[in-house]
């Protein structure tokens, strides 16, 4: 892409970026059932995404995937005992506009849910973007890499550009039997193709997890739970394949706690563990370690990556 083609309100892939000023959001944790406000800050060339608390500058956590604590059902990362809860939307979001760099204020230990997609994060983001002028280092994959659990996995493979392709499976269910979803990881793509799409829970699961006070907030309008036949409660998809969209901007949250990189990303059943797994061997690769041993993962054995800036790495996984 060159500079010509660039539309209105959208950065450089090439290019760091931030916001232009600060914006918060406020809403209800599902998982605590507090109430959360957080506060988006700009940040100069180079400072990464760093969550905060409380406004203290010693309460922070970084945003990297070996931060990462917990991924039952959400992302949640820790770093000197500091917690963050339900990060992917926003890091979605993040990630999806551009964004390299920016402080996140939370004061509270949960990301609010909002609506349960990006959708309001990205309308915020979008009118405030600020172009900066350090290049990113985006790291090219040049031989495929692989993680699987089960019959879940993630390929990554080399590309000319970033893509992501997605399946869906629930066998027998009506309604998400089957579902596909690909594009090519663009800003304006992802605001009208993947922000607005919702999570989702099952009607039986959402049942049980209210029973068991795993939900601490009920709201149905905080995603979609689907019935056998569909959405419950009047509701409707926002797409035909809105759960395969949201299970992709949940995989662009969690691969953007590993640095930079280009490939074409291939997943099937994949949820937060497996994301967080593939970010986690990606996250040591390029930062020249062995794979991590504290998520489990099976990987080929050979893999290469180069920096955009022609350094390259050789990398051996084992």
């Amino acid at each position: 892409m060159h500079f010509s083609d660039l539309q209105n309100n959208t950065t450089s892939p090439c290019l760091q970026a931030s916001i232009r000023e600060a914006v918060s959001f406020k809403g209800i944790g599902v998982f605590s059932g507090k109430k959360s406000r957080i506060t988006l800050f700009p940040e100069g060339e180079n400072s990464g995404i760093v969550f905060r608390k409380n406004g203290s500058p010693r309460n922070y956590c970084k945003a990297k995937a070996s931060n990462v604590v917990a991924t039952n059902r959400t992302t949640t990362l820790q770093q000197s005992g500091n917690t963050f809860v339900m990060v992917e939307h926003l890091l979605s979001a993040l990630s999806g506009m551009g964004i390299s760099n920016c402080t996140i204020e939370i004061d509270g230990d949960e990301v609010p849910m909002l609506d349960g997609s990006a959708k309001e994060y990205v309308e915020a983001i979008h009118s405030g973007l600020k172009q900066e002028q350090s290049p990113k280092n985006v790291y090219i994959v040049e031989r495929p890499l692989y993680v699987q659990r089960g019959d879940s996995y993630i390929a990554i493979l080399p590309a000319k550009d970033s893509s992501i392709s997605y399946s869906l499976s629930y066998p027998g269910h009506q309604v998400l039997d089957l579902q596909h979803f690909s594009m090519r990881l663009d800003q304006s793509i992802y605001k009208k193709e993947v922000a607005s799409a919702r999570t989702f829970i099952l009607e039986k699961e959402y049942a049980s997890l209210v029973r068991s006070g795993a939900l601490k907030s009920e709201q149905l309008d905080a995603g979609v739970v689907v019935g056998d036949c569909g959405p419950i409660a009047g509701s409707l998809f926002r797409y035909d394949t809105e759960p395969a969209r949201h299970k992709v901007l949940d995989l662009i949250g969690d691969l953007s706690l590993a640095p930079p990189f280009q490939g074409h990303v291939i997943a099937s059943k994949s949820g937060h563990s497996l994301n967080v797994a593939m970010a986690r061997v990606l996250e040591d690769l390029i930062q020249g370690k062995r794979g991590s041993k504290s998520l489990p993962f099976e990987c080929n054995k050979s893999l290469s990556f180069k920096r955009s800036e022609n350094k390259r790495m050789n990398i051996r996984a084992s």
